[in-house]
């Protein structure tokens, strides 16, 4: 069924979102601020906070838990950095739907976690139906409904050395890596997932962040074209700020995209994941390629504390077959990765 439907983002991250709705036949709109006349519109798919009864449903907002609030409505809340997202959808009327997926991130421009502290990748997973079903009580489901608010939450949490879970913050969205794993993982048409709140699949779902030089200490570079985006090599590689002219494609962003992939294991959608990053083709090139390691070790912490029973496959060491010595990151002295020529 076709949707006609308004995207509302002030940052442009979810014009990917905007773009893949509009390939399979609905109707989009963008826009970076809401409009005074919603005639027409059926849904509404927002990365901010919206003013209440719209009289169009919407799906998404951005409004912020921390710690010393998020304490009235959760148990065990401490301020430690976190280890993985918790997330799950809800519903404003009907409350939380189904059951909550962990959304595991590499925080580092480089392997091992190093260099600046962004975030370059994660893996998502479902957990198993009665996980953490603690950490969504009745006091945060009634303090989303007044909101209200209708769509998926991310809790960031630590993994305690007791082997709990401890929730740090809340936010009423998702990451913007998260947003596009997710919708790899999407199994049929993307409107009648947020518009039904539909399943995603039983499956690993990776996401990796694809940079070129002097990200991230400069947001701007020279214009760059951009070769290798094939038929195939789109439908998993989202691409904010990208400008197609023709048959080519350029941008003069340092942030160029993320590339996505699925699998039944992890070591499978990681590989399908790095073939994406590798078959596009810039100079300077930057991206991780340890993720399989680095979830693996998470991963293997919350098949013990009962959360889920699925295995995670480990990936070799790091691969370095891409690897080239590239200018340091400054107060670094470990290259970037990168498959950039040399």
């Amino acid at each position: 069924m076709i949707m006609n439907l308004l995207v509302i983002d002030k940052t442009g991250m979810l014009k990917p979102l905007a773009d893949a709705m509009r390939m399979e036949g609905d109707e989009v709109s963008f826009s970076h601020v809401l409009p005074s006349r919603l005639e027409g519109k059926e849904l509404i798919l927002t990365a901010q906070t919206l003013p209440k009864d719209l009289g169009v449903p919407v799906v998404g907002g951005s409004t912020f838990i921390g710690p010393d609030i998020l304490q009235h409505l959760l148990p065990n809340v401490s301020d430690l950095p976190p280890d993985l997202l918790l997330i799950r959808w809800h519903d404003a009327i009907q409350g939380w739907v189904g059951s909550a997926s962990a959304a595991i991130p590499l925080n580092g421009l480089m392997n091992e976690n190093l260099g600046p502290p962004e975030s370059t990748g994660i893996a998502l997973h479902h957990l198993s139906p009665d996980a953490c079903l603690d950490l969504f009580p009745e006091p945060l489901e009634i303090f989303l409904k007044e909101l209200p608010y209708t769509g998926y939450i991310s809790l960031s949490c630590t993994l305690l050395p007791d082997g709990t879970l401890s929730p740090k913050s809340l936010h009423t969205s998702l990451p913007p890596l998260a947003l596009y794993a997710l919708m790899e993982s999407i199994p049929g048409r993307i409107s009648d997932f947020f518009s039904l709140g539909g399943k995603l699949k039983e499956s690993w779902t990776v996401a990796l962040l694809v940079t070129r030089y002097p990200y991230p200490h400069n947001s701007i570079g020279e214009r760059v074209y951009i070769k290798g985006l094939t038929t195939g090599v789109k439908k998993h590689f989202w691409t904010p700020y990208l400008t197609s002219h023709r048959n080519s494609s350029y941008t003069d962003r340092t942030l160029v995209g993320v590339a996505t992939a699925w699998a039944k294991e992890l070591t499978e959608a990681n590989r399908r994941a790095l073939r994406t990053c590798r078959a596009i083709d810039l100079p300077l090139k930057q991206y991780r390629t340890d993720l399989g390691t680095i979830v693996h070790q998470t991963w293997s912490r919350l098949i013990k504390l009962g959360l889920t029973q699925s295995p995670a496959s480990i990936l070799p060491a790091t691969d370095h077959s891409d690897c080239h010595s590239l200018p340091q990151v400054e107060g670094s002295d470990t290259p970037r990765c990168s498959d950039a020529p040399e």
